[in-house]
This record gives C-alpha cells, sequence and structure tokens, in this order.
C-alpha cells in the first residue's frame, strides 16, 4: 500500500482547518507512536506497515471529526491506483470536497495511456 502523498496531506489541512491537530494528538498521549512512525520513515522511501497506517489514519479521523465536525474517508482510486480522501460533513453527510478530485484521477488514467502509446509507437 502506498504512503499518502504529502501535497495530499497538506490540501486535506487547508481544507479541515484544524489549527490545534498536533496538540491534541500529544494530548491523547499518542505522540510516541507518531515519533515511531516518522522514525522509520526519515529516509522517505522506508514502507510503513498496514496497521501503523491504519492507525494513523483511524485517529486522523477522530482528531478532525472533535475539532471540525467534518468526515475523512480514505481510499484508492481502482483505475488511477491513486489514494484519496473525501470530506463529508459530519451531520448532513453531504461530500465537501474529494482530494484530489475524480477529474484530476481520471486525468492521470487518460496521461498514462497517452504515454503508453506515444512509447509504444516509438518502440
Amino acid at each position: 500500500m502506498s504512503k499518502i502523498d504529502a501535497a495530499l496531506a497538506t490540501q486535506v489541512s487547508e481544507v479541515v482547518r484544524f489549527p490545534q491537530t498536533a496538540r491534541v494528538i500529544q494530548d491523547q498521549g499518542q505522540q510516541a507512536q507518531v515519533t515511531r512512525l516518522q522514525e522509520a520513515g526519515e529516509d522517505g522511501d522506508a514502507p510503513i506497515s498496514r496497521e501503523d497506517l491504519q492507525m494513523v489514519t483511524k485517529q486522523l479521523k477522530q482528531v478532525i471529526a472533535t475539532t471540525t465536525g467534518k468526515e475523512l474517508a480514505f481510499d484508492i482510486d481502482d483505475d488511477s491506483k491513486s489514494s484519496y480522501v473525501i470530506v463529508r460533513d459530519q451531520k448532513t453527510g453531504e461530500v465537501i470536497t474529494q482530494l484530489p478530485s475524480k477529474e484530476v484521477l481520471a486525468l492521470k488514467v487518460r496521461l498514462h495511456d497517452l504515454l503508453g502509446a506515444l512509447f509504444n509507437k516509438r518502440a
């Protein structure tokens, strides 16, 4: 399973606006686990275990729900094999945004197909 892209995490944080997230995680006694994950991935290429990823996403969902009233759903697009996040209003269930958008995911697939066709013609 691929790691969540840093740009995607930044976009999520801009949408949900949770300024005290780091303090909330620390207050819940979670900082040691987060530090351990950071140390394991210091080189940027170290894989994160499925269990660690699930633990972090569960904590992130709880913090976001508590501080903003928004709900996060993480998933992987079948066509592009890219991860994405859906942000919903917790009360209404209305989708606020998807990052990256469906259009961007479709564009990624299309560009991959076009590049494949281009290089297959040259070969």
